[in-house]
């Protein structure tokens, strides 16, 4: 029920004109938390839904007193990076683009679009590489990170 109440939350936000890729990510935050009985998500909607009333009062604080803050949680969200298999690079490109994009488009849905994205084109280019390995006879050898050349090829051909 932890996401069914996030759903709900994220329409609602979305009808009010936030961005729905937000609320999901607060309350996702609070179902890893332990949050599952949707009163986590309900709470965040609620709260999200009272924050326009508290613009006035946050415009107040300035920006150098925050950026320490958003240093801060930037910081702890690299944290799971070390888990990223960096040796398949059809997982790590795609979460390399992700981790890129977020911060240089400004924007969560962008980062997560172009990570997504990624993975999908990586994917037909490989399985395309795949079925034109099967037309050119002996099928070559295909690993997970790369193609490698037949036994019979060489992977730089020499120039005569």
């Amino acid at each position: 029920y932890g996401y069914l109440g996030s759903a709900f939350g994220t329409g609602l936000g979305a009808a009010l004109g936030t961005s729905p890729v937000i609320i999901h990510n607060e309350s996702a935050a609070g179902v890893q938390e332990g949050g599952r009985t949707g009163l986590c998500a309900v709470t965040t909607a609620v709260l999200f839904l009272l924050s326009p009333a508290l613009v006035p009062v946050i415009e107040f604080i300035p920006p150098e007193a925050t950026a320490p803050c958003l240093v801060l949680v930037g910081s702890m969200m690299m944290g799971p990076v070390k888990d990223i298999d960096f040796s398949d690079l059809r997982l790590a490109l795609p979460a390399f683009l992700t981790i890129c994009i977020t911060p240089l488009a400004y924007s969560i849905s962008a980062g997560i679009f172009v990570g997504i994205a990624s993975y999908y084109v990586l994917g037909a280019i490989v399985w395309l590489a795949e079925v034109a390995a099967s037309f050119g006879g002996e099928p070559c050898k295909l690993s997970q990170t790369r193609l490698l050349p037949c036994e019979d090829e060489e992977l730089i051909p020499e120039v005569l």
